[in-house]
């Protein structure tokens, strides 16, 4: 859901250096089934946001022909840009509810999200 969506989007943002925008591909787990492309259980995630890292999944078992096809499944994806003034906003509300550890943001990032 949007709420979900927001959350990640502020996670991943959270981990970089500087703000910027983020693009995102919403894949589908079908599509990825029916390439043989295998999705690991649960691994942790290192954003700043452990409830984030919790629902982290990596792809497993790829293969160059795999690699291949994922391109293509991404290239026909529903793809979104969150604008930077937007993941300002995800990213301050994050650290203001206490879902991202400001301790594990850096600093560089930090003093742009407080300006």
């Amino acid at each position: 859901d949007e709420a979900d969506f927001d959350r990640t989007a502020a996670a991943l943002a959270a981990g970089r250096d500087y703000l910027d925008s983020l693009d995102v591909a919403l894949l589908d787990e079908k599509a990825l089934e029916a390439l043989g492309i295998a999705v690991s259980a649960k691994t942790l995630g290192v954003t700043p946001d452990d409830k984030v890292n919790q629902v982290h999944r990596e792809f497993v078992e790829m293969t160059v022909d795999k690699v291949t096809a994922l391109v293509d499944v991404v290239a026909k994806s529903s793809q979104t840009r969150v604008p930077r003034a937007r993941i300002k906003q995800l990213v301050r509300y994050g650290i203001e509810a206490g879902d991202i550890d400001v301790g594990r943001v850096k600093d560089s990032l930090l003093a742009e999200v407080r300006t």
